[in-house]
């Protein structure tokens, strides 16, 4: 098992947890059950990206796993929604999300990133946050560096081939702003797996093709990383280079 020490858990609970999430998140939230877990995100009213997490159900509660970082911030957003909703949202602070490829529950997002276990007790590890990152970015999963709150779409992020969006669910917070991108052609940036010829540069470096800037760096790791591009100017046979980096830019490998 490997410890994601940049993981919190929080606990939704109450009579109508199932009702206040599935007016708020991504996905349909009647996809959720004890053996399948929910890749989601919660959006601005404008359509943008504020937040993502996994769900899971756990003797009728639902559990969400989020990026430790922003756990506070994503409480304070939920409490805001909540008004007469009869649910509570509290911290799991003793609990850690594992990732392991035998015991826990599927991550939703791809066979290839293994399943998620979720404890109270310390674990035999056998790999490091840098082993989990390593596959992270070959998959071409977005973490928290690569998902910047109210500046980008989910559309953008890949969120619907990492099985985080519904298209039936019916409404939900910038749900129209996600439908029109969808339908109507909107869709002009992804995110793509690179591969460079040596270590690349940190996040917020150019990428570009001809001298033209067609992208920005995201999270990396050594010579492999995430980058958000225009497709249009992804194509086979073009030259591309991220700072003095010679790259690759590759499709999700899910």
């Amino acid at each position: 098992m490997i410890l994601l020490s940049d993981r919190a858990l929080l606990k939704i609970s109450g009579i109508d947890v199932r009702e206040f999430l599935q007016g708020l998140i991504t996905n349909d939230i009647n996809k959720l059950t004890a053996q399948n877990a929910l890749y989601a995100a919660l959006l601005s009213a404008q359509g943008k990206y504020l937040f993502d997490f996994i769900l899971y159900e756990i003797n009728g509660d639902i559990v969400l796993d989020v990026d430790a970082g922003r756990a506070e911030e994503l409480i304070k957003k939920l409490k805001v929604y909540k008004l007469r909703s009869k649910v509570e949202i509290t911290p799991m602070s003793d609990f850690k999300v594992f990732y392991d490829l035998e015991e826990g529950i599927p991550d939703p997002r791809s066979t290839r990133l293994g399943k998620r276990y979720l404890s109270d007790e310390a674990q035999v590890e056998n790999g490091s946050m840098e082993d989990y990152e390593t596959l992270r970015l070959q998959v071409g999963a977005p973490g928290a560096r690569d998902l910047v709150a109210e500046d980008s779409y989910i559309l953008q992020n890949n969120f619907e081939a990492l099985n985080g969006v519904d298209f039936g669910k019916g409404c939900y917070v910038g749900q129209e702003i996600v439908a029109r991108m969808k339908y109507k052609g909107g869709v002009r940036r992804s995110l793509y797996r690179i591969e460079g010829d040596k270590d690349l540069p940190a996040a917020g470096e150019k990428i570009t093709a001809a001298d033209k800037t067609i992208g920005e760096m995201r999270s990396s790791l050594g010579a492999i990383g995430l980058a958000q591009c225009e497709i249009s100017e992804v194509a086979p046979g073009k030259k591309y280079f991220c700072g003095d980096v010679k790259i690759k830019l590759l499709p999700l490998a899910l």
